[in-house]
C-alpha cells in the first residue's frame, strides 16, 4: 500500500472512531447534519484513494479531507474539554425550521413542504407561514378568529404539533366555534408586531375578534443600548437574520462542512447588503433605560391604535418565565421581565385594553424546558388560565 493509502486508512480510522463513539452516546442520529458530515469526510476520503493515479489532484483532496475532519472532530474534542466555546461539528439533532430574509421583517417562516426535510423539526408551518394546522379562509366562516402574536414563548417551539398552547386554547374555546391563528415567531419585538399588524394582520381576509400580544421577551436585548435606534435597527433586526439562520448561504447543506461554516460569517460582509450585527454599546444603570421604555410605550400604543381602528379588540399577555430556574442570571431577568410586565399593565389600562396577568405560582420547574420556554405540561396550564377569559372578552 502506499503512504497515501495508509494516509487514508489513518484518516478514515479516526472517522471511524469519531462515528462510533457518538453513536454510543446516542449523539449521531440518522438524516441530520451530523450524520451527512461523516458520510461527507467520508466520501471525500473515498475519493482521494480513487485519485491516487492523479498525484497532485488526489493530495488537494486529502488535504481538504484532513481539514475537515480536524475542524469537525478536532473542534469537537476540543469543546468537550471546554478549550473553545463552541464546535464546528453540525449538530446531531435537526436543524430550526427554516426561516427566510424579509425586506421589512427580516426574518420570516417558510412553509413546511409536506415530505421534505425541515418535517423531522416537528414544527409545521402552513402556506401562509404561520405556525399550526392548514387553513383556508372558507374554514374560518362563522368563527371567532383570535389572532395571536408574539416571540418564541408564544410560538412555542419545544410544544409539538397540536400541544402548543395556541392549539390548546382553540381546542379549549372550541374548535368548531374559535379559530387561533398563531402569528408568533421566535425573535420578534414590537417593532416587528408593529409591521406585522400594519401591513399583514389578515392573512385570509378575515378580521380577527381579537388581536392577542404576549410581548417583552423579544425587546429586553434593546434595553440600555446607548444611542438605540427608535426601529430596533441598530442592534435588533439585523441580529434576527443570523438568530433566525435567514440569510441565503444558510442552505442546510452547508452546516455539513466546517470549513465552509467557518469561512461564511467572513464572508458575508463583502456579499451580503445586511450586514451582521454589531454588539452594542451599553448603559449603566438600574431599571429600564428611558429611551428604551419610551421606544417600547410607542409601539404598544401604536399597535393598540391600528387595531382599534379596524375594530378588533386588543389583548396583552404578561410574559411568564421559569422563577425557579435557580441561578442568577434568570432571577435578573425575571425582575426585567417584571418591570416591562408593570409597563405593559400600565399601559393596557391606559389605552383601555385588557391586560391579562399570569400569578408567578401559575407554573413551576417542570412546566419549562428553558428558561422562557414551555413544555406541553406548561402550555396546557396556560391554555386554560387563559380560556374563559378570551372567551368572555371575545365572544
Amino acid at each position: 500500500m502506499t503512504r497515501r493509502g495508509w494516509t487514508v486508512m489513518a484518516f478514515g480510522l479516526v472517522v471511524l472512531a469519531g462515528g462510533l463513539y457518538f453513536y454510543l452516546q446516542g449523539k449521531l442520529r440518522l438524516d441530520t447534519p451530523r450524520e451527512w458530515y461523516f458520510i461527507y469526510v467520508s466520501a471525500l476520503l473515498a475519493l482521494a484513494l480513487l485519485l491516487a493515479p492523479f498525484r497532485r489532484l488526489g493530495a488537494i483532496v486529502l488535504l481538504f479531507a484532513a481539514l475537515e475532519i480536524g475542524l469537525g472532530l478536532g473542534s469537537a474534542v476540543l469543546f468537550k474539554f471546554g478549550v473553545v466555546k463552541t464546535g464546528l461539528l453540525p449538530e446531531d439533532d435537526y436543524l430550526d425550521p427554516p426561516f427566510q430574509w424579509h425586506p421589512m421583517l427580516q426574518a420570516v417562516p417558510v412553509p413546511t413542504q409536506p415530505g421534505g426535510i425541515w418535517e423531522k423539526t416537528g414544527v409545521h408551518h402552513n402556506a401562509q407561514g404561520l405556525r399550526g394546522p392548514e387553513r383556508t379562509p372558507q374554514s374560518l366562516d362563522g368563527k371567532v378568529v383570535i389572532e395571536l402574536y408574539g416571540n418564541s414563548p408564544a410560538y412555542d417551539f419545544y410544544s409539538p404539533e397540536g400541544q402548543t398552547w395556541a392549539d390548546q386554547l382553540e381546542q379549549l374555546l372550541g374548535k368548531d366555534r374559535y379559530a387561533v391563528l398563531n402569528r408568533a415567531v421566535s425573535g420578534y419585538s414590537t417593532a416587528e408586531h408593529l409591521v406585522q399588524t400594519a401591513f399583514y394582520a389578515t392573512p385570509y381576509g378575515e378580521t380577527p375578534r381579537c388581536a392577542l400580544y404576549q410581548v417583552g421577551w423579544g425587546d429586553m436585548p434593546s434595553d440600555h443600548i446607548k444611542g438605540l435606534d427608535p426601529g430596533y435597527a441598530d442592534y435588533h433586526l439585523p441580529w434576527l437574520i443570523d438568530a433566525m439562520h435567514a440569510r441565503r448561504l444558510g442552505s442546510p447543506l452547508i452546516a455539513v462542512s466546517p470549513t465552509l461554516s467557518l469561512l461564511l460569517p467572513l464572508v458575508a460582509p463583502f456579499v451580503d447588503t445586511v450586514q451582521p450585527a454589531v454588539a452594542p454599546t451599553r448603559t449603566s444603570g438600574a431599571g429600564l433605560d428611558s429611551d428604551f421604555e419610551a421606544t417600547y410605550v410607542r409601539n404598544l400604543h401604536a399597535i393598540s391604535a391600528l387595531n382599534r381602528q379596524r375594530g378588533i379588540k386588543t389583548i396583552w399577555l404578561a410574559q411568564t418565565m421559569n422563577r425557579n430556574a435557580g441561578n442568577k442570571g434568570a432571577a435578573a431577568l425575571a425582575e426585567e421581565m417584571d418591570r416591562l410586565n408593570a409597563v405593559l399593565k400600565r399601559e393596557a389600562e391606559a389605552m383601555g385594553d385588557l391586560y391579562i396577568d399570569v400569578p408567578a405560582d401559575t407554573f413551576d420547574a417542570g412546566d419549562f424546558k428553558t428558561i422562557i420556554h414551555f413544555v406541553p405540561k406548561g402550555s396546557a396550564k396556560l391554555a386554560r388560565l387563559l380560556a374563559p377569559i378570551l372567551a368572555e372578552a371575545c365572544r
